[in-house]
């Protein structure tokens, strides 16, 4: 630009003039853009002009003229569009360079409106002549916002041309905003598309240079004006409405001119002009704001092409670049934003982070090397910088999460590719998981809160390096399950699935088998119940682990693990054994056995579970449970034996009932040859219950899965082990009641001193006392039934044989009558609907009965029915309804498969009728009516 002399001093018109003949009218059209804006605000529309006396001007000034006359009135929209009209009547490349050159001009207007009138040079020249200054100071917010609304309705009308990343031209020179004819080789000329630029041509690197550095100025406008105060409102949200319309187009369209303007946003080295120290553009306070809210723009910018390339079918498959500004941007950004001797502030560490991700994602498969070689080292020094403190600051804690963000980038874009920094990238991953884990289980510690992105960056180099993660897999399972907190169930499950999914299972196991141990329980578990919780939650998530793991397996695999796998679930079932009978150790008092070890309300999900792809970590893994634990082990047991034949199981199963057994012939037999009255020796005995407890879970889960294994194996195994417990639990409930029933309780009913009427349920109120002395008959009692109900359950066997012969002869002799017997025991229970242990106890003998039922034929169901209704004669109203409800139970269940039991029905439902207590009568009589509905007969004669 000319220098301005006194004589245009002060005077638009002069100095627009001035202008004109210094140059052709192309390169001077921003000027005229700022002299339109001007005259139009200063412009009275009722004053009237005096045309006689008007000198005569150039040409080219009286059309300048000719396009500020006839306005009515004054608005920002009439300006905006006058000025639109007026780019178009100029060459393609000049319109771009116009914008550009006035973006250039406003940014020198809003330093010096906001410096006190001194107007700075803005890369090195003074677009904003002093003269020129003192006429738009007044109108300096107002002329920033319509300027920067003109550039933006320009770009949003005429968009950018489509072959601007194939112009290369050298991003360090500066940009001439004054260039001559010579060097264009072009003059003045009119109209033009975008679409009309050559690939290298000189009019084409102008436009170009134009473009990015307009991107530059808008970013720059856009920061330094958001420093400045509320007058400045308007001006700040055309800035970034300009700047979000520009970076996006570039970002969608011309990928390559958007890293070229971001180079120059954030004057990388050797990528963008080198600016003389006293311009404006090289203010460092300047330079640092302009460089955060580029990699803020860039990274939107970014994140907006990905959601249009997802979106658009037509550009889905575009390739993502490998522009070599790429990275360049990423190493000043590690440089001057991240790296430790940087200084820069938390929010902008989080925005640098931010923008590598996008760009990790942006690049290329052949950008891979820059990822490698300049982003990842970066991420482990993060890293590893957070691991060295001890307590990192919660303020920082951002950059950690950003930090993991880009790496779960770069882990998706590289894949394998990253191998070669997996050892510097898993320990400080997995010690700040741990650490994390550690703070949120100490209810303190601010990495706690980052847990959830530590997990989700873990969980994906699982899956893209599980096959190469053996030197880690002790770590991993040890993190996974060790300091146990429900707070991190979702995303420590959902990384544990990725981690059996991904690692192979010869490589798994092992480190699972390791971890469980020999069962290692902490010192204080036994009498800590937050120890003892953890310990429980460990198990539990190793057993989950184990059963999704055979769940996936082959059977090659299984076929050659069964040792170590027999090795994992009989550990993993000795836990309870070993936390009861620590407990009685220490305590001595069978009746305070925490529920969470034993707890005789059934869990009906425990049975009902039947496949690995059920279990759900919050529902079974966040709460230390014996139950749980069990029946997470029986799920792994289940998928270990569907990929076993009969004969590869037998041994395994054998092994287990040998293990219940504890050296004896059958289980709790020291328990069934007992003579001794006291009910100490029942008290103290943990380990035998608490086996055999985890083994029927197991074979009930292996009944429910796959019911023909029942017949097969599970039963005519366990037949007298089935028999001795329920005869064990019997004789370790009536010694139980006799030590704690209240003396002269024996008789049913009395009559008092004063000779009136005692209530049956008064006179047998003492001898209520098993519900709050059920250890451990109960558990065992319920157990076996529940196993006998599901394992010789009624099914169709469509064209299966019947249980007969040998096999349901042995389950007659050798199980119905402890079953009958087990019944004594609701003599010293409340009724049912008064106390959970009674209701439960009711509905395990109901269910078996019906299993028991199933399997005979006409005599052997008459047998049944017999033992059963003998019950019915016994001393207690509560026997006496518990045997008529199993048989209604039978006959509701059956029908007239039990034909055959019609006769015993009929024969004890008439004596009673006349029961001294109305519920037993009415028990029968519903009895007889379900009788009669299943055989369509009238028993009431028969009943007479």
């Amino acid at each position: 630009v000319a220098p301005v002399d006194s004589e245009s001093q002060g005077n638009p018109e002069a100095t627009m003039v001035k202008m004109v003949k210094g140059t052709n009218v192309d390169a001077a059209l921003d000027f005229g853009l700022l002299l339109l804006i001007l005259r139009r605000l200063e412009e009275n529309p009722n004053q009237k002009k005096n045309k006689k006396n008007k000198k005569r001007r150039a040409p080219e000034v009286e059309e300048a003229e000719a396009l500020l006359e006839d306005v009515k009135e004054v608005t920002a929209e009439r300006i905006i569009d006058e000025a639109t009209k007026l780019l178009q009547q100029f060459g393609t490349h000049w319109r771009y360079h116009a914008c550009a050159n006035l973006l250039q001009t406003l940014l020198a207007l809003a330093a010096a409106a906001a410096n006190g009138g001194e107007v700075p040079l803005c890369l090195g020249l003074n677009l904003l002549p002093p003269g020129l200054f003192e006429q738009v100071s007044k109108h300096a917010s107002t002329i920033l916002a319509i300027g920067l609304r003109i550039v933006a309705q320009f770009f949003e009308e005429h968009g950018l041309p489509m072959a601007l990343d194939a112009v290369d031209f050298e991003n360090s020179e500066s940009r001439q905003t004054l260039p001559d004819e010579t060097s264009l080789s072009i003059g003045a000329s009119g109209g033009g598309d975008a679409d009309e630029m050559e690939e290298g041509g000189p009019t084409d690197v102008l436009a170009a240079r134009a473009i990015t550095h307009s991107a530059w100025l808008a970013c720059a406008l856009e920061s330094y004006l958001s420093q400045q105060g509320e007058e400045f409102k308007d001006c700040q949200n055309a800035a970034v409405e300009l700047r979000s319309l520009l970076w996006r187009s570039l970002a969608v369209h011309h990928p390559d001119a958007l890293l070229r303007s971001v180079c120059l946003s954030m004057q990388v080295e050797n990528a963008s002009p080198a600016i003389a120290s006293g311009d404006l553009m090289a203010d460092s306070d300047f330079v640092t704001s302009t460089t955060v809210g580029a990699m803020g723009a860039s990274a939107s910018a970014l994140r907006e092409r990905a959601e249009v390339l997802m979106q658009d079918d037509a550009t889905a498959g575009e390739e993502p670049t490998n522009s070599a500004f790429l990275p360049l941007v990423m190493k000043h950004v590690i440089k001057n934003v991240l790296a430790p001797d940087a200084g820069a502030p938390v929010a902008s560490q989080v925005v640098a982070w931010q923008l590598l991700s996008t760009l990790c994602n942006f690049a290329s498969k052949k950008a891979a090397k820059a990822i490698l070689k300049t982003c990842v080292p970066a991420i482990v020094e993060c890293l590893s910088n957070f691991v060295a403190q001890e307590k990192p600051k919660k303020k920082e804690l951002p950059v950690l999460e950003a930090c993991c963000s880009c790496l779960q980038t770069a882990i998706k874009q590289l894949g394998k590719g990253l191998l070669e920094k997996l050892n510097a990238l898993a320990p400080p991953l997995l010690m700040l998981a741990s650490s994390a884990s550690k703070a949120a289980g100490e209810s303190g510690g601010a990495i706690a809160t980052v847990s959830e992105p530590i997990f989700e960056v873990l969980t994906s180099l699982v899956s893209a390096m599980g096959s190469f993660l053996s030197p880690f897999l002790e770590r991993v399972v040890g993190l996974i399950t060790d300091d146990s907190r429900s707070w991190k169930s979702s995303s420590v499950e959902k990384f544990a699935r990725e981690v059996v999914a991904k690692v192979p299972s010869r490589l798994l196991l092992p480190a699972i088998e390791k971890s469980i141990g020999n069962g290692e329980l902490a010192d204080d578990s036994i009498t800590d119940d937050a120890a003892r919780n953890q310990d429980l939650q460990r198990f539990q998530r190793l057993a989950c682990m184990l059963a999704w793991l055979f769940a996936n397996a082959t059977q090659d695999f299984v076929g050659t693990a069964t040792t170590t796998f027999m090795k994992c679930y009989l550990r993993l079932v000795a836990v309870g054994p070993k936390l009861v009978s620590g407990f009685l150790e220490a305590e001595q008092a069978a009746a305070e056995v925490p529920d969470s070890l034993y707890k005789f309300q059934r869990d009906e999900s425990d049975v009902k579970m039947e496949s690995s792809s059920e279990l759900v970590w919050e529902e079974r893994c966040c709460d230390g449970s014996l139950r749980h634990l069990n029946a997470l082990a029986s799920v792994a047991f289940s998928e270990f034996a569907l990929r076993l034949n009969l004969d590869q199981l037998r041994p395994c199963f054998t092994q287990l009932v040998d293990w219940s057994r504890k050296g004896q012939v059958t289980i709790l037999g020291q328990h069934v040859k007992s003579k001794e009255k006291d009910s100490s020796l029942f008290l103290q005995d943990a380990i035998g219950p608490s086996s055999w407890i985890a083994a029927l879970t197991t074979m009930q889960a292996l009944s429910a899965i796959a019911p023909g294994l029942a017949e097969d194996l599970l039963v005519p195994t366990c037949m007298k082990d089935l028999a001795s417990s329920m005869t064990a639990a019997r004789k370790c409930g009536l010694r139980l009641a006799a030590q704690h029933r209240a003396s002269g309780t024996k008789k049913r009913r009395g009559k008092s001193n004063d000779e009136e009427p005692v209530s049956i349920l008064l006179s047998r109120a003492g001898n209520e006392v098993l519900h709050n002395n059920s250890w451990w008959w109960l558990d065992v009692a319920i157990s076996t039934l529940s196993f006998i109900a599901t394992g010789l359950a009624p099914r169709d066997r469509q064209g299966e044989e019947l249980i007969e012969g040998a096999l349901a002869s042995e389950v007659y002799e050798n199980l119905v009558d402890p079953f009958v017997d087990l019944m004594d025991l609701c003599e010293f229970l409340p009724a049912s609907n008064a106390a959970t242990a009674s209701k439960s106890f009711d509905e395990a003998l109901q269910t078996a009965s019906v299993a028991l039922a199933a399997l005979g034929d006409g005599p052997k169901v008459k047998q049944f029915f017999s033992a059963m209704l003998s019950k019915t004669r016994s001393r207690d109203v509560e026997v006496r309804l518990q045997a008529v409800r199993c048989c209604h139970k039978v006959w509701t269940t059956l029908g007239v498969q039990v034909i055959s039991s019609l006769s015993e029905v009929v024969e004890y439902a008439r004596e009673l009728f006349e029961d001294e207590d109305t519920r037993v009568e009415d028990a029968v009589r519903s009895l007889i009516k379900t009788v009669e509905g299943c055989t369509s007969e009238n028993l009431q004669d028969a009943l007479k």
